[in-house]
C-alpha cells in the first residue's frame, strides 16, 4: 500500500538521476583534463622532435639540407650587434604570435646581454606575419618597418611585444601603434603616413618568400650562422641554454 504524502519510489529515482549527473559531469572533467594533458605532452614531443631536426640540420656548407630549404642571406633586415660576430641569427617573427612575445620576453633578452651586447653575435629580424591567425601582425609588422624607417626599428620591436596583449585582439590597433611612434619619438606624420597607405607591404612580403624559401612555416623561427659555414635552423621557442649549447656547437673547431 502507498504511504501518505511520500512516494519513496519518486524520492529514489530523483536522488539516482542527480547522481547520474553528478558522475558524468565528473567524469567529463577528468576526460577534459586528460586529453589537455595529452595535448601539453604532445606539445613537449613536437619541441623535442623540431629541436632534434634542428640539430640534424647543423652542417658544413649547408651540405644535406633539404634541397627546398635555402637559408636566408643575412643583412636584409634590421640588425644589431657586431657586424663582424663569428655568430649570426636571422628570425622570423609575427608580432601577434604569443610564442614570439615569449621568445622575445624570456630568451631574446638574455641573447642580448650575453651575446649581442658582447659582440659575440649579430642579430637581425624579419617578417612572418600569420595572418590567417593573427588578424592583427600584419599592421604591427607594417609599423615595426615604419619604425625602421625613421631609425627606430628596436624601439618599436620591443613596444610591440611588451603591449601585445593591449593590441592583440584590437578591432583597430593603429592607434595603439601611432600613440607608440609618439612615445618612442617618432615623427607622428610621417610615421601615419607610412602605416596608412600601408608603404611596407612589398618589403613584407619579400621577407615572407624568403622564409618561405628557408623551410618556415610557424614563427618564432630563425636560421642560425656559425663557423666554417655551419648553419642550423630552428622552430619553435626554447630557453636561453639550448641558444648557449648549439651556439657552442655551431663554433667548435
Amino acid at each position: 500500500m502507498p504511504h501518505d504524502g511520500f512516494d519513496i519510489h519518486r524520492v529514489l529515482n530523483k536522488y539516482s538521476l542527480t547522481f547520474i549527473l553528478v558522475v558524468f559531469f565528473l567524469v567529463s572533467a577528468l576526460m577534459f583534463a586528460y586529453a589537455m594533458k595529452l595535448r601539453s605532452i604532445s606539445h613537449s614531443i613536437n619541441f623535442s622532435v623540431a629541436a632534434q631536426a634542428g640539430d640534424q640540420l647543423l652542417n658544413p656548407a649547408g651540405r644535406n639540407l633539404p634541397s627546398q630549404h635555402k637559408p636566408p642571406v643575412p643583412g636584409v633586415g634590421p640588425t644589431e650587434g657586431n657586424a663582424n660576430a663569428s655568430l649570426k641569427i636571422v628570425e622570423f617573427t609575427d608580432y601577434q604570435c604569443t610564442l614570439c612575445g615569449r621568445y622575445f620576453t624570456e630568451t631574446y633578452q638574455q641573447l642580448k646581454e650575453n651575446y649581442i651586447d658582447t659582440d659575440k653575435l649579430r642579430y637581425e629580424v624579419r617578417n612572418f606575419p600569420l595572418t590567417n591567425i593573427h588578424p592583427n601582425a600584419m599592421a604591427a609588422a607594417e609599423a615595426a618597418v615604419c619604425a625602421r624607417r625613421q631609425g627606430k626599428f628596436w624601439d618599436m620591436h620591443a613596444k610591440l611585444f611588451s603591449n601585445q596583449s593591449r593590441w592583440g585582439d584590437l578591432a583597430d590597433p593603429l592607434p595603439s601603434f601611432k600613440d607608440y611612434a609618439t612615445q618612442i619619438g617618432l615623427n607622428a606624420d610621417t610615421f601615419g603616413d607610412c602605416l596608412d597607405q600601408n608603404q611596407p607591404q612589398k618589403e613584407i612580403e619579400q621577407d615572407m618568400a624568403d622564409a618561405e624559401r628557408a623551410g618556415i612555416d610557424g614563427t618564432p623561427s630563425m636560421w642560425i650562422f656559425g663557423a666554417k659555414d655551419r648553419v642550423q635552423q630552428v622552430n619553435g621557442t626554447y630557453p636561453y641554454r639550448y641558444f648557449v649549447r648549439q651556439f657552442a656547437r655551431l663554433l667548435r673547431p
